[in-house]
């Protein structure tokens, strides 16, 4: 499992996301019930980073379109 640390966290619910680790960790346990097409983006990506098919700073740039979207800052 890769863990690439991003250079600049994501700020999710009023914590700083910093990692593809983290990022699944808040999708699964803090995500509010509404869940879109971007949600699932980053959902994916974020597994596709932690082992290893994708770059850390792709799921980085979905979570943070998610984060966005869903306006969790």
């Amino acid at each position: 499992m890769h863990e690439a640390q991003w250079q600049k966290p994501v700020r999710a619910g009023g914590r700083a996301i910093r990692n593809p680790l983290e990022a699944i960790r808040f999708m699964d346990r803090e995500w509010p019930a509404r869940k879109t097409m971007s949600f699932a983006q980053a959902h994916r990506t974020c597994l596709a980073a932690l082992d290893g098919r994708q770059p850390a700073d792709d799921a980085r740039t979905s979570f943070k379109d998610a984060v966005d979207e869903a306006q969790l800052h």
